[in-house]
């Protein structure tokens, strides 16, 4: 497994995890590196320093699959690793993060909602590469939902209640809010999910 990001003070790291089950049948998670990413993050890049952590171990060509974000860049990185490693293939190897693709789905449901937009006429950034999602939400139907508005007031009651000790100490009896970040692996759904009330 493996995610890359940039942090707050602008320093971008990649992590990479072993995941195996032992020889109790137990499953096991290790972190086998962690790296700070100078230049690009481009496919060739980000393989070059997937490659290099697997490199230390000598697990180039014990690679069984590898689970991402559904990041263009990431279905790059995963063509880039079966062009280095003769032993991967990205089509058949390369799992999306479940995580992820529901809050893509969530994300762009509630924005065809909103707009009144046909999921077929939705604008991809790119063609769908090894990582890439089906859009599999249903057509709109004519709710007047809005995306931004939805959003906004879940995440304006979320920040006033945290700011705010006494509404926050009232409400925290009935329901704890999650704050979105905008980072790709954010769980919209689960703001969503825990603002509902009891």
């Amino acid at each position: 497994m493996t995610d890359a990001w940039t942090s707050p003070n602008v320093t971008a790291y990649m992590a990479v995890t072993g995941n195996f089950l032992d020889q109790d049948f137990n499953l096991t998670s290790i972190l086998l590196g962690l790296l700070e990413i100078e230049g690009p993050h481009s496919g060739v890049s980000l393989a070059t320093h997937f490659l290099s952590i697997l490199h230390q171990y000598d697990l180039e060509d014990r690679i069984t699959r590898i689970t991402a974000n559904n990041a263009s860049r990431n279905s790059s990185m995963v063509n880039e690793i079966a062009s280095m490693a003769e032993t991967f293939n990205a089509s058949t190897h390369a799992i999306g993060c479940m995580a992820y693709v529901l809050h893509l789905v969530a994300r762009d449901g509630i924005k065809a909602l909103s707009e009144g937009v046909s999921p077929t006429t939705c604008e991809q950034e790119e063609p769908p590469g090894p990582m890439a999602i089906v859009n599999i939400i249903n057509p709109p139907d004519g709710l007047g939902l809005r995306y931004d508005s939805i959003i906004s007031h879940v995440a304006g009651l979320t920040s006033y209640l945290q700011k705010s000790p006494q509404c926050g100490e009232n409400f925290a009896a009935t329901v704890k809010l999650i704050h979105d970040v905008p980072k790709p692996t954010n769980a919209m759904y689960v703001l969503a999910g825990a603002s509902n009330m009891p």
